[in-house]
């Protein structure tokens, strides 16, 4: 997606990123916010999204570029780039709530092992 070449003025761009800001915070779960991100952005975005993401938690756990570049099939400068805006406020409460949730995932994930192992067709 490129930028139109006429640009909203910084009026129209801060009240809007309001009003964006404040959609986003009023979702009431995570399936509401995962239904309003995939009508709001292609795929192509929340791919590129989701990677920076996880190009963030993987710097934090001290993962190699070569490493992220193999899984996450991205290049050197994205990496870099996510590198030095990392310690961004913004990014840094990404970084907690993605460690959150995926702990929350995870434990879910193992509960849900748990009884299915106990109790036939519980998944």
């Amino acid at each position: 997606m490129r930028l139109s070449k006429k640009p909203l003025s910084k009026q129209q761009s801060h009240y809007l990123l309001s009003i964006l800001s404040g959609v986003l915070a009023e979702t009431r779960n995570a399936s509401e916010a995962k239904q309003i991100l995939s009508e709001l952005l292609t795929e192509t975005e929340r791919v590129a999204v989701m990677k920076r993401i996880a190009i963030a938690t993987a710097l934090t756990n001290r993962e190699s570029y070569e490493s992220m570049k193999k899984r996450l099939k991205v290049s050197s400068a994205t990496i870099a780039t996510i590198q030095e805006r990392i310690d961004q406020p913004g990014w840094q409460k990404i970084i907690e709530k993605a460690r959150v949730q995926a702990t929350a995932t995870q434990r879910a994930t193992r509960i849900k092992h748990f009884f299915a192992f106990f109790i036939p067709h519980f998944s």
